[in-house]
């Protein structure tokens, strides 16, 4: 008698045929990628300039420093546009595919970049609307998630993608080469956007 040997779930549910990102979610994918790239090496800029502040002694941002504020804020107001368009089209998909570790740490994705976003959300700054104020417990909470949560997303997504089809290692590589010209290009153009100390 010939026992059947037994297969394993993971890589079954991993060679799922199931697209669950058609041609047509690649647009607003890559715009979410290319949003969230310039928001990742604005922010690492702005946070490197705010640390140097700090130690410093002064204020953190001088002119430049301003500039590159209002673009960090201002994609972040836009990158939530391309992301909902990808992630309901992902979801409508996904949710019933077979690699439920898959679905899982998506879900977990999608939470923890809403933290991000809303992190961020809370520490904008308009006059007329609510504020957290400066220096109160709840905008340090809301800058140290705002600092955090995109590392921990990083690392969800990297687990999610791993529970799918095997990551293309190349492509992510390039990714982050192009992510990190931009960073030198930005300090080789004057450094960080730190404010001029006479």
């Amino acid at each position: 008698m010939v026992e059947d040997k037994p297969t394993a779930g993971p890589r079954l549910n991993r060679r799922a045929t199931a697209a669950t990102v058609p041609a047509s979610l690649r647009p607003p994918l890559v715009i979410t990628l290319a949003c969230f790239s310039f928001l990742a090496v604005s922010g690492a800029l702005l946070s490197g300039a705010r640390l140097l502040g700090w130690l410093g002694g002064g204020p953190a941002l001088g002119p430049r420093g301003l500039w590159l504020l209002l673009g960090h804020v201002a994609g972040g107001c836009l990158a939530p546009l391309p992301l909902s368009w990808f992630v309901i089209g992902h979801w409508t998909t996904a949710r019933r595919h077979p690699n439920r570790a898959a679905v899982s740490r998506g879900r977990w994705l999608v939470g923890t970049v809403g933290g991000v976003l809303g992190s961020g959300l809370a520490l904008v700054q308009v006059e007329g609307l609510p504020q957290l104020p400066a220096g109160g417990v709840g905008r340090t909470a809301a800058l140290l998630l705002h600092g955090l949560l995109p590392l921990l997303a990083v690392a969800v997504y990297v687990a999610h993608r791993r529970a799918g089809p095997a990551l293309r290692w190349g492509g992510l590589r390039w990714y982050a080469a192009a992510a990190g010209l931009a960073t030198a290009g930005c300090l080789l153009a004057g450094g960080l956007p730190t404010r001029q100390t006479s």
